[in-house]
């Protein structure tokens, strides 16, 4: 009998677990120095609940256009806010790496807005993302498709496509 994905979380938290002939993770690390910047590529999201592209840095600031932080959410309902180039709405989003110390990381992940509270949520229920191939963009690293634990684990609640340029 197959079992639900947040089973086999509550068995190993940090991951990865197996889950119908899938690897799934919680979100991918990448490893990065002052000056690197990630471009991410939005492919495709569904509503509701509404989905969100965390980035989060360790031991780093990060910036998106004029925002500077440590760590950012990008909508995808408005990532019309977001890219570089005006005529392409879906991206790239850019977040460059700003103030990087010794062992500096960020954290590429997935969340959603909670519909019953209006809070951020992660790491919940049927949530997680599997890793593949960049399909969309051949000469970005990877394509990232989560499933926003909102019901059944669907890995097609928000893909995204990442590559970093480093410094």
């Amino acid at each position: 009998m197959d079992r639900a994905l947040w089973e086999l979380w509550n068995e190993n938290p940090p991951g990865p677990v197996e889950y119908n002939g899938l690897t799934v993770t919680r979100g991918v690390r990448l490893e990065v120095a002052t000056g690197d910047a990630i471009h991410i590529k939005l492919s495709s999201f569904c509503e509701p609940p509404q989905q969100i592209i965390s980035v989060d840095g360790y031991s780093c600031m990060l910036r998106c256009n004029e925002t500077e932080a440590e760590g950012m959410v990008i909508s995808a309902n408005k990532w019309d806010r977001y890219p570089d180039d005006p005529n392409d709405p879906h991206g790239p989003c850019t977040i460059r790496v700003i103030a990087a110390k010794k062992d500096a990381r960020v954290w590429l992940g997935n969340s959603w807005i909670n519909l019953v509270n209006g809070g951020r949520d992660y790491g919940m229920g049927n949530c997680g993302i599997v890793r593949g191939s960049a399909k969309l963009n051949p000469d970005y690293e990877m394509e990232l498709r989560c499933s926003d634990g909102v019901g059944p684990a669907d890995f097609d609640s928000l893909v995204y496509e990442y590559k970093i340029i480093r410094a």
